[in-house]
């Protein structure tokens, strides 16, 4: 340790330097110094703080929003609009934890009786509101979720997901960062179109476990892959074919104007998450992926029952969930999501401590997310705005060009807050009558309306991946906001161009 001394002797006499190091040794003078622990201390202390103003900000923008006198015709939507900036606000600044947030929502909606009745001109009441909200938490997307992150355990405890990602990555030959972003976009869209989403999103999840956890934490290529993967699961949502059952179109017809698009929006998406990192080929080391996965003991595989039943579950999971709605005798997707919790916790492969770890703030957002959906149907808000604002649009004698673009920027915004997409795909719908080139391409606009964490469901299943340093999730909820405004602007760009040409030549 370097030694500070305050002598008034002249250091060139060497007579006097043994008698000063006998000082220094005898009374040593304490040196101020800083430990990482008192550095990581004084981090927190800042970072607590900043979130304090944060929180009181948005306190302050809430109370702001609710006293003002706007829409005093509809107490009931304004008092919605106060909640849903509140809480996006919350969740796009990151001032407190996303499931903290996400209960909220019932409480402030419960509390400021957000509920109307239209046929009764009444208010709902407050123990109606609790039952729905209570409902919500145990709704099919939750379980939907539940099944996700059950999965994604029990593939990364068996490291299957590590068997599997070595035969890809030897298979591409070692690729590049953009060239493995690129293939795992693409991938996880034609999963998410063809079979299911939400099933596609937890498997691609699971496989790219092993290649983040074997970066540095700080490595920006892990928010790259995450983002990706839920860009591209949004994407692969516009070509399923559960939407083209809801549009007055042939499944073909739906495919030829849908298909292309979220294919070359995609494929977009994966250029600009590589710029926007500055993802370069030479920062790309996989080298904790060939310490797990390589099961040959003396030349025989290690492949045991819970790993072929693992695949199993994961097969079966994947066939139901694309039939759910071809059969239902087997019930709604939330009840097929429980048969692989089941199997895997009933057959020992997850333990009690397992369950104990899940992702329940994962669970909890997807809640709170359904809840200010929820809220903003109750409330009036949703009609209002549909009624007002779009029909306004519509009577405004734009050209159909124009008015696509104005729809696709509203629907953008409206359906980034509004997590139940299909409610607005219907919606969109019965505007059908009016610009149905404006109102297909808006369709198409609904799933990748992705600008906060609660947006879509693949939004918040990227969530559940921490960073094993801090225990909190890689991605943030400012970091969706930076990224996902650009690709609003791209998805208008695309949307109102091949999109707009595509759907035009069908004469629709």
């Amino acid at each position: 340790m370097k030694k500070f001394i305050h002598h008034s002797m002249n250091l060139d006499d060497e007579e006097h330097i043994p008698i000063l190091l006998a000082e220094e040794l005898t009374n040593p003078i304490p040196v101020a110094f800083e430990t990482q622990e008192h550095i990581n201390e004084k981090k927190h202390q800042s970072k607590s703080f900043f979130h304090s103003c944060k929180n009181l900000i948005s306190v302050a923008l809430f109370v702001a929003i609710y006293i003002s006198p706007i829409l005093q015709l509809y107490p009931t939507e304004h008092t919605c609009i106060a909640i849903v900036v509140f809480i996006i606000f919350l969740w796009s600044t990151d001032s407190t934890y996303f499931y903290v947030s996400a209960y909220l929502i019932p409480i402030l909606s419960v509390w400021l009786q957000v509920g109307y009745d239209r046929k009764s001109g009444t208010r709902i009441a407050a123990t109606s509101l609790a039952q729905t909200f209570s409902f919500i938490y145990m709704s099919p997307e939750i379980l939907s979720f539940l099944m996700t992150i059950t999965v994604f355990l029990a593939m990364d405890k068996l490291d299957i997901n590590y068997f599997i990602t070595k035969k890809i990555l030897r298979f591409l030959q070692k690729p590049n960062p953009s060239t493995l972003l690129f293939t795992i976009m693409i991938l996880n869209l034609l999963l998410s179109a063809f079979l299911s989403p939400v099933a596609s999103t937890a498997l691609i999840l699971a496989l790219t476990q092993p290649i983040i956890k074997s970066l540095d934490p700080s490595d920006s290529f892990s928010k790259a892959l995450l983002i990706g993967i839920a860009w591209s699961g949004n994407c692969g949502f516009i070509p399923t074919i559960k939407m083209a059952n809801t549009l007055p179109v042939s499944p073909l017809e739906y495919m030829i104007f849908s298909l292309p698009s979220s294919i070359l929006l995609c494929i977009i998406e994966s250029f600009y998450l590589v710029k926007a990192y500055k993802i370069k080929s030479n920062n790309f080391k996989l080298t904790k992926i060939d310490k797990k996965g390589d099961w040959k003991i003396e030349g025989k595989e290690k492949w045991q029952f819970h790993h072929y039943l693992i695949i199993f579950i994961v097969i079966l999971s994947f066939f139901l969930l694309s039939f759910s709605g071809e059969c239902e005798n087997i019930g709604h997707e939330g009840i097929i999501c429980l048969i692989p919790v089941v199997l895997i916790f009933g057959s020992g492969i997850l333990t009690t401590n397992d369950f104990n770890s899940l992702s329940w703030s994962t669970l909890s957002l997807a809640g709170g997310s359904i809840a200010l959906s929820e809220t903003i149907k109750i409330s009036g808000l949703f009609d209002f705005v549909f009624d007002n604002v779009f029909d306004t649009i519509n009577d405004m004698g734009f050209s159909e060009f124009t008015m696509t673009v104005i729809f696709l920027f509203i629907v953008s915004i409206f359906a980034s807050i509004f997590t139940d997409k299909m409610v607005i795909v219907h919606k969109l719908i019965s505007l059908w009558s009016g610009s149905t080139t404006a109102i297909a391409t808006s369709v198409l606009m609904v799933h990748v309306s992705q600008l906060f964490v609660s947006s879509t469901f693949a939004n918040i299943a990227v969530t559940s991946v921490i960073n094993q340093e801090t225990g909190e999730p890689i991605i943030s909820g400012s970091e969706f906001v930076k990224k996902g405004l650009v690709t609003v602007l791209f998805a208008v760009a695309v949307l109102s161009t091949v999109g707009y040409v595509l759907v035009s030549s069908l004469g629709l």
